[in-house]
């Protein structure tokens, strides 16, 4: 079994961090001082393939583990 990732898997994992560097860390952590739990970053992923969800939620558990709970489980 291969088990390396294709080059739009890269592109994909490379872009989720990307985006949870950018809207969800800061978000979470004033959420956090807040009390409150912020679902918008979680967004839709309706219809991605088993590979591509759990790259994905890699990134985002990586910026904010309760958001993984939000995400959407819409593997095709």
């Amino acid at each position: 079994m291969d088990f390396n990732l294709t080059d739009e898997q890269r592109l994909i994992s490379e872009s989720a961090r990307e985006f949870a560097d950018r809207e969800i860390i800061p978000r979470a952590r004033d959420s956090d001082r807040a009390g409150r739990f912020d679902r918008e970053p979680a967004g839709e992923l309706g219809g991605v393939g088993c590979t591509v969800y759990g790259l994905i939620v890699e990134q985002v558990g990586r910026a904010a583990t309760g958001i993984n709970a939000m995400l959407p489980l819409g593997t095709g």
